[in-house]
């Protein structure tokens, strides 16, 4: 799931959607992951992206206003 460019979306709540679409591209022209590219940007601490990309937190029903942390 990591190398998928689809978790993406799972980052719009807490990256924004100007930087999820930027991150996307990258992505797919550079061929790097989403994963790193957001530790790269500094636009998430590890801890945080490692607890927003755990399978149980994306299932998980959220509400889409408010970041789970």
């Amino acid at each position: 799931m990591g190398s998928s460019i689809g978790i993406v979306t799972a980052l719009n709540p807490y990256i924004g959607y100007a930087n999820a679409t930027e991150i996307a591209q990258e992505a797919l022209l550079t061929s790097q992951s989403v994963y790193d590219l957001v530790l790269a940007k500094k636009l998430l601490p590890p801890e945080q992206l490692d607890h927003i990309l755990q399978p149980e937190v994306l299932t998980r029903p959220r509400s889409l206003s408010v970041p789970v942390q």
